[in-house]
């Protein structure tokens, strides 16, 4: 059973159980099903339910049963704990989702803000390489979403005059938005990585403008075709990096493609 298995995989990842004792609580929520449906409660398994409300009202109306509740406890408090837990695991299950859904809207908004900003052609400011402070973020357990400024990353593609930084003769179409070369931010430290950094990655120095293309294939090609192209725009922007406290070899950053 599916949820069964990503229940294991939480455990596994998320406590600090034995071997032993994972195995006893997912095979005991499987136990407390069966008794549940003998009792005429239920006519399906604990792992199909994916409301963890839901599965606190079974908890209880399992526990309101004076057999079960005193077989708890002569276990050791075993199946009350395997409840425990999966509640917990139901619940990361939900704000995961949650989170993910906020970690795309934010992605789709941003992006719309970028190409906003491009829109106007100004390129009447200046860049200075310094160090700044890490930027704010939104969590969920151990997932963070690092608050990007969208400014940072137009003012980086109006000051390579919309060309691609991997390559300059990359001009696949012409942008609704400003009539120029279509090219895209790229955070060349992913912004994912922010936690390691003590200064921000989101600043000019650690943003390249990246045509679609290349764009695309530094984040779903296979490591052996982006080594080049992640090897060029280190050395481009390497000096840039560290006056703004990045310091990272290329091997630290090749290892951020790989992971």
């Amino acid at each position: 059973m599916k949820n069964q298995q990503h229940f294991i995989c939480w455990l596994k990842n998320n406590t600090t159980l034995s071997q032993s004792s994972i195995d006893k609580y997912t095979a005991a929520i499987n136990t407390i099903s069966k008794e549940l449906e003998q009792s005429n409660i239920i006519n399906f398994n604990l792992y199909e339910i994916d409301n963890s409300n839901e599965i606190e009202i079974l908890k209880n109306k399992y526990f309101s049963i004076e057999k079960y509740k005193e077989k708890n406890i002569k276990g050791n408090k075993m199946y009350s704990r395997a409840l425990a837990y999966y509640i917990e695991f139901k619940k990361f299950v939900s704000e995961d989702k949650s989170f993910k859904y906020e970690l795309i809207k934010s992605k789709h908004k941003y992006i719309q803000e970028v190409n906003r900003l491009t829109a106007d052609n100004n390129t009447d400011f200046s860049i200075i390489d310094v160090p700044q402070d890490k930027p704010s973020f939104i969590s969920s357990y151990n997932n963070k979403i690092w608050n990007r400024n969208p400014t940072i990353a137009s003012q980086s593609i109006k000051k390579t005059n919309y060309k691609c930084e991997n390559d300059k003769t990359h001009n696949f179409f012409t942008s609704k938005y400003n009539d120029k070369n279509y090219v895209e931010a790229h955070h060349l430290i992913p912004m994912k990585y922010q936690g390691q950094f003590e200064k921000s990655l989101d600043v000019n120095a650690n943003i390249v403008a990246l045509c679609i293309v290349c764009h695309k294939k530094l984040h779903f090609a296979p490591i052996e075709e982006n080594k080049s192209i992640l090897e060029k725009l280190y050395y481009l922007r390497k000096d840039r990096l560290q006056l703004c406290g990045l310091n990272i070899t290329f091997n630290e950053l090749l290892q951020f493609y790989t992971d």
